[in-house]
């Protein structure tokens, strides 16, 4: 008989003593270790800025950032890095973690997660019905958004270095790269 591996479960994670950050995905326990880099940082900063002052000024629910644990099921917990949660969405809130799928979820690639943001994570929140996922990538200047279609991702918005997005969840929404660029990084 060959042993199967047990799966890593949320119950686990939360007796993990160590200081660092991990995710979940079907029971693998994933470190996210090291911090992301300082121009990573100022893309997100800059975005969560956005969001906030749009989400807030309209009154349209609540927006949280990593580190803050999304729990879909107990063998699928993540850390985005950017969360929108609808006001109508806003009973899967508990005061340790967001416990179902929020409505938007935004990923700000390193060159440490391409693969885990671009793959794994993407599958997840398609699997978890996320209404919309967001890819940001610093290094190349380029946000992708993908809006569920039923049961799959399709892309809804793409700019590189120029060029708006629209978001579907947040109506009214929109974005540039030179909005959210890490301006501290240019050279000058």
């Amino acid at each position: 008989m060959i042993a199967v591996a047990e799966k890593f479960t949320y119950s686990k994670y939360l007796q993990l003593d160590d200081d660092k950050r991990y995710e979940i995905i079907d029971g693998e326990l994933f470190d996210m270790s090291p911090a992301p880099s300082l121009k990573h940082q100022a893309f997100s900063r800059n975005l969560q800025r956005l969001i906030m002052d749009y989400v807030y000024g309209n009154k349209l629910g609540h927006v949280f950032d990593a580190p803050a644990d999304v729990r879909f099921d107990e063998h699928n917990v993540v850390q985005p890095d950017l969360i929108f949660i609808s006001h109508a969405n806003e009973g899967i809130l508990t005061e340790r973690n967001i416990s179902g799928s929020p409505d938007l979820l935004v990923e700000i690639l390193s060159p440490s997660t391409f693969h885990h943001d671009q793959e794994r994570k993407k599958a997840l929140y398609e699997k978890f019905a996320v209404k919309e996922f967001w890819v940001v990538d610093p290094a190349n200047e380029v946000i992708e958004i993908f809006s569920l279609n039923g049961k799959k991702y399709e892309l809804l918005a793409f700019a590189s270095q120029k060029g708006t997005v629209d978001s579907s969840v947040l109506k009214g929404f929109s974005v540039t790269i030179e909005q959210i660029r890490a301006k501290e990084f240019d050279k000058k």
